[in-house]
């Protein structure tokens, strides 16, 4: 008998069960679930998930506390401060989870009061960020860039924004636009002279360098010798104050000796486009550069030489920020989707230092049935697949040869054991190593345009695959090599499900309240969505494994619907605000339904419509996109932003 499954598992080992659904709110495009059948599951649990990663963020500032530098700050651009108490060993959330953050600078007269530039405004926290304040009085402007703190009076703080410039005396109490006579202008870079606290230097995005000597009341343009006039960043020489150096969109890096009335290139072993500088406090010619898609540089002497300071970084690494410790010389830097690494000045290389920084969106995961590994699939863009040999305490990247970052789904052949496939933002890819190296496998997919958001592969006919993507449903003959379509569709589809006492029998759940019906493994599709309500997405269906033709489809925002007829026709079945945006469901015996959503795992009762959590509530925004029981060790996974997570489980 041939049965369709979404994870591989061996006869002999019927402890493994894998469900998830793809959520897809912030990109608009949608996810799915597969429902597995035969599982029991506890009523409820009390204790708590562990987040287990993989951990990374696209780092978009850092900060360092001057008086004690164990102290570091770091912006996760999608989710916010967090702080580490050891040097960056260890991070934790604060309390700002706004998004957007650009900059963040550490009060040096009193360091446990933060500021920080978002694209929503100005914040300000005086206990070291457990609670924040939002002060945007004034601020005609609120996307903000970048940030400078006058270094003789805390209160006096200039702001750059996408289209104005600002300065308050009040820390932000009150705003006064200073840039009116300069017109719409950007300011993306921002430093003022530590002696001279009247001198202040603002990069912008199409303008080079301005100056005021007057504490912002007057401007004068300093770069009019220079093409490239998208500046990045900008940094003053404490030791001497004159001493200017600036990083451009494409010319590399400036210096200037006279406060910016001339400029140099100093670009002599320089590779790829400036983005961040950073100079040692204790050794002011030690200049540190990070660039896009090049890793960091370093100059020791003031720039007029760099070396690629990159040996442990990830491949092609993007540096956003970067710090150097006042006391150790230690270099912090941040990178694009990658998090954060920290080197000593000699006789090392980078270290990964992302212990409970803000999870990846985790999309798909697999016990591999040989070696008991866990790989997950990354939807975050940048990586793609981690690899976990202790249950997910250290992870390894896993997906070389996967050039479409953005991995939705990911399944391991029934039969043989080294074969995967991936969904990805683009394609499919295949990999015949186990998940190591992979390789495109999409012959009559157009490349490119075509995302794969969940796979289904026969479990006794491994040659048999689906599909749903974001032009419909497409069916493989040959393990994935080539694919056809199947059924077009006007929507993104996002999930497939089983019947378990029809084999034949297959759900596609999509966009725009559509449900495909197939009873015959794919090869024709009925529209199937009488009773669903119009412009719900939906994101999961599963079929009971006990009473055959009950079946259920969770929603983005309009919650369950059960159909009692295969799925021909539907009727709302809970729709309370915590279930209204369902992305996984999973039936428990007939009698018990499994549900994620933002918070929670819910366990409903199928015959009263009652729900309780199962562990207490995620900390963050998970939306479940997976969940993964392994019976034998008595483990629940659950997956989606933020990352991995687990829980002690007996069912």
């Amino acid at each position: 008998m041939t049965t369709l499954s979404r994870i591989r598992t061996e006869p002999s080992i019927p402890d493994l069960w894998l469900f998830r659904s793809l959520r897809r709110s912030v990109r608009g495009i949608g996810g799915l679930v597969l429902c597995m059948l035969f599982v029991t599951w506890s009523a409820s649990c009390a204790a708590s998930w562990e987040a287990l990663g993989p951990f990374g963020a696209t780092v978009s500032a850092l900060a360092i506390d001057p008086v004690n530098p164990d102290i570091v700050y770091v912006a996760g651009d999608a989710a916010g401060i967090f702080r580490s108490a050891d040097g960056g060993r260890h991070w934790s959330r604060t309390g700002l989870a706004e998004t957007g953050v650009k900059a963040v600078v550490v009060d040096s007269a009193a360091p446990d009061t933060l500021y920080v530039a978002a694209t929503s405004g100005f914040y300000v926290s005086n206990d070291a960020g457990d609670t924040w304040e939002m002060r945007n009085e004034g601020l005609a402007k609120t996307y903000l860039n970048a940030l400078a703190v006058d270094p003789t009076d805390s209160d006096t703080i200039y702001a750059g924004a996408w289209g104005g410039l600002f300065k308050t005396t009040v820390a932000g109490e009150q705003w006064v636009d200073i840039g009116t006579q300069l017109g719409d202008i950007s300011v993306v870079a921002l430093a003022i002279d530590p002696t001279d606290h009247e001198t202040v230097y603002a990069g912008t995005s199409d303008r080079g360098v301005l100056r005021s000597k007057d504490g912002g009341q007057s401007w004068s343009h300093i770069w009019a010798a220079i093409d490239d006039m998208l500046i990045r960043d900008l940094a003053i020489d404490p030791a001497s104050p004159k001493t200017l150096y600036v990083a451009t969109n494409s010319s590399g890096v400036f210096r200037s000796y006279d406060g910016g009335d001339t400029w140099q290139p100093v670009n002599e072993g320089l590779q790829g486009s400036a983005f961040r500088l950073a100079i040692d406090p204790h050794t002011p010619s030690t200049l540190y550069l990070g660039t896009q898609g090049k890793g960091l540089f370093r100059s020791l002497d003031g720039g007029d030489a760099w070396e690629q300071w990159s040996t442990g970084l990830p491949s092609r690494p993007s540096v956003y920020a970067v710090a150097v410790r006042p006391d150790t010389g230690e270099v912090i830097a941040g990178l694009f989707s990658r998090g954060v690494y920290r080197r000593a000045l000699e006789g090392s290389q980078w270290n990964e230092a992302n212990v409970d920084l803000d999870g990846y969106i985790a999309s798909s995961l697999v016990i591999d049935r040989a070696t008991g590994e866990l790989l997950v699939g990354i939807e975050t863009y940048g990586p793609t697949v981690f690899r976990s040999a202790d249950g997910g305490s250290t992870w390894t990247p896993s997906g070389n040869g996967m050039y479409y970052p953005v991995v939705y789904a990911m399944v391991q052949d029934a039969v043989e054991p080294n074969v995967y496939l991936t969904g990805n933002a683009g394609t499919i890819f295949r990999s015949m190593d186990g998940g190591m190296s992979w390789s495109v496998s999409d012959t009559g997919l157009d490349r490119g345009r075509v995302s794969a958001y969940e796979l289904l592969i026969d479990s006794d006919e491994p040659s048999v695959v689906l599909a749903a993507t974001t032009s419909g449903i497409w069916g493989s003959r040959d393990s994935g090599a080539s694919w056809e379509l199947r059924q077009a569709t006007s929507g993104g589809m996002h999930t497939l499900a089983q019947a378990g006492n029809d084999l034949q029998l297959v759900l596609a759940g999509g966009d725009r309240a559509t449900i495909y019906r197939t009873a015959d493994l794919g090869n024709s599709w009925v529209l199937s969505n009488d009773g669903l309500p119009a412009g719900a997405s939906v994101r999961a269906i599963c079929f009971d494994p006990v009473h055959p033709g009950t079946v259920y489809a969770g929603t983005d925002r309009s919650g369950i619907f059960r159909s009692d007829d295969g799925g021909t026709t539907w009727t709302a079945f809970v729709t309370a605000a915590e279930l209204s945006g369902t992305y996984a469901l999973l039936p428990i015996n007939g009698s018990t339904l499994l549900a994620g959503a933002t918070h929670a795992v819910y366990r409903i009762d199928l015959a009263n419509a009652t729900w309780q959590t199962v562990g207490t509530g995620f900390d963050v925004e998970v939306q479940t996109e997976l969940l993964l029981y392994d019976r034998t060790a008595g483990v629940l996974y659950a997956g989606g932003a933020g990352g991995l997570f687990r829980i002690d489980w007996t069912p």
